[in-house]
């Protein structure tokens, strides 16, 4: 195994004796990095920002390309209990890499409530998701398993391909972070609309609406 490969392993393994998901836009530190980018497309500050990662109790992925980032994040399951999110941050200590894990038991046969639940990684612009105004939502693919019989379990979830998985936030490239290296894609948070353009933006949308019903009458 490739030695940078070896220390990102180590830098991120979580509690010996629970579940862990590594998250990590981190492979090896070459073009395959997917950096994380504020809405200026400056990257998040190393050991800023804000990682969480969990399952949603009834919103689809259809549900959660649209809906508002409060009515989300209420519905937002977050593995090891609310306010567990990280720090954005990976073992190279460069800004906008993120490399980390998070641990909680899931005991075999428990029936937990995340056992085969799909994992989402929830991204956020502050040390909080409450406080986050801007924000990207990645769908792994992958769901959470259980720990075996010695309380060892876990799962690796790679946001280095990010195309196919995005559901919010843009995939935006190529980038260049004056690093000796250009990334052909990065993940650029979106931001939370002010409650002032939410309410246009809805009372937009509900126009045509009310003179299509009108002409009707």
């Amino acid at each position: 195994m490739n030695a940078l490969k070896l220390i990102l392993a180590a830098s991120m393994c979580g509690s010996l004796n629970a579940y862990t998901v590594a998250i990590t836009s981190v492979v090896f530190v070459d073009e395959t990095v997917v950096p994380i980018l504020l809405p200026d497309s400056t990257p998040v500050p190393y050991s800023e920002g804000s990682i969480a990662i969990g399952y949603f109790n009834s919103f689809n992925v259809a549900d959660l390309q649209v809906v508002d980032y409060d009515l989300l994040l209420g519905d937002f399951v977050q593995f090891d209990g609310p306010d567990s999110e990280v720090p954005i941050r990976a073992f190279v200590g460069v800004p906008g890499f993120a490399g980390v894990s998070i641990s909680d038991p899931i005991p075999k046969g428990s029936d937990s409530n995340f056992t085969d639940e799909n994992i989402f990684v929830l991204i956020g612009n502050e040390s909080s998701l409450e406080e986050s105004n801007s924000f990207a939502l990645y769908d792994s693919g992958i769901m959470f398993g259980e720990d075996n019989e010695l309380g060892l379990g876990g799962t690796e979830v790679y946001i280095t391909d990010p195309v196919d998985g995005l559901v919010r936030g843009s995939i935006v490239g190529p980038i260049d972070l004056d690093l000796g290296v250009i990334f052909p894609s990065a993940i650029q948070l979106q931001k939370v609309p002010e409650p002032s353009s939410a309410i246009l933006l809805a009372f937009s949308l509900a126009i045509p609406v009310f003179f299509r019903r009108s002409r009707t009458r």
